[in-house]
């Protein structure tokens, strides 16, 4: 399984954090990014967790993805 950031805001009123908490927990090489006051949608407009999905999601653009072919880039 790939690594995973699940986030979750502590106040989100339309899924528990628990529940957030329990994905993660049960995700190999899952990290849980909790928040304070964003809620379920006001999450992805905050600008600390924008850059903290960048910094996760950066590194994987250059590690391959198990089970994927890899481009050739003498092609290109």
């Amino acid at each position: 399984m790939p690594p995973t950031l699940v986030i979750h805001d502590r106040h989100d009123r339309e899924v528990r954090w628990e529940d957030g908490a329990a994905i993660a927990g049960a995700w190999p090489q899952a990290q849980l990014l909790t928040t304070e006051g964003l809620g379920h949608r006001r999450i992805l407009q905050d600008a600390s967790v924008i850059a903290r999905i960048a910094g996760f999601i950066g590194p994987a653009v250059t590690r391959p993805l198990p089970g994927l072919a890899q481009p050739d880039l003498a092609l290109q």
